[in-house]
């Protein structure tokens, strides 16, 4: 007489170690990508190498409601695929990118000194034309050198470098440590406002339009209306 077989002893025996059929972590290419104004990010990616095809949500280290760190991929990128419990009914999930031979990692990656090697500095180079921004409502962005360090910003190209501040508020620029603030150029200098002061009590002025400099006349289109020196 033969056996029948056991559905659950064999459930069992196939989602053992070694022998289990289901997907939880993969390698995946991106075939297209989306957005859900209540679920959020989507892609649909192609699992590799076998292809089955799947549409999963975008993880990211960040998120809270109405924020988080956006990375953002194109078609045709590799991205690891994580399936929670196995199971796609509970969502595959992109929680990493990677590069390949077509979407190459930036060159500041590889160290200068060996080919195989990778470079010492944490790099963030974005693809180009890609705009990077960093936002806080009602919150406070600090960017901290300790000891002798540096903060540069350059624009290397024919870029500009714009600071503005188009609310209410103050742009302060201030050295308190015992260094100096200095403001160079090897062109020219601009300083475009109703009012100038020069100091923290500044009252009196000592420059007005009409005023004569070298023998000229000072204009608007040479200095603003007013120039205050603190007493």
């Amino acid at each position: 007489m033969k056996r029948s077989v056991d559905s659950a002893s064999m459930s069992s025996l196939v989602s053992r170690p070694g022998v289990d059929p289901r997907v939880w972590l993969t390698l995946a290419t991106v075939e297209d990508i989306g957005y859900d104004a209540k679920h959020g990010l989507f892609a649909d990616v192609a699992y590799i190498p076998d292809g089955q095809k799947e549409t999963a949500a975008v993880g990211t280290p960040y998120a809270a409601p109405g924020a988080g760190l956006v990375c953002p991929f194109g078609i045709g990128d590799v991205v690891l695929v994580a399936v929670p419990n196995g199971d796609t009914g509970h969502g595959p999930r992109v929680i990493a990118q990677g590069w390949n031979e077509t979407n190459t990692p930036p060159p500041e990656a590889q160290s200068t000194s060996n080919t195989q090697e990778f470079g010492p500095d944490v790099v963030w180079r974005f693809k180009k034309g890609i705009k990077y921004k960093m936002l806080s409502t009602d919150g406070e962005i600090d960017i901290l050198v300790d000891g002798a360090g540096k903060v540069n910003i350059v624009a290397s190209g024919s870029g500009d470098i714009d600071i503005t501040n188009s609310g209410s508020g103050d742009i302060n620029v201030a050295a308190t440590g015992g260094g100096k603030a200095k403001m160079t150029s090897t062109v020219s200098v601009t300083v475009d406002a109703p009012q100038i002061l020069l100091g923290a009590n500044a009252k009196f002025p000592i420059a007005r339009i009409g005023d004569t400099a070298g023998g000229n006349p000072i204009t608007a289109q040479l200095v603003p209306p007013t120039i205050v020196l603190a007493e």
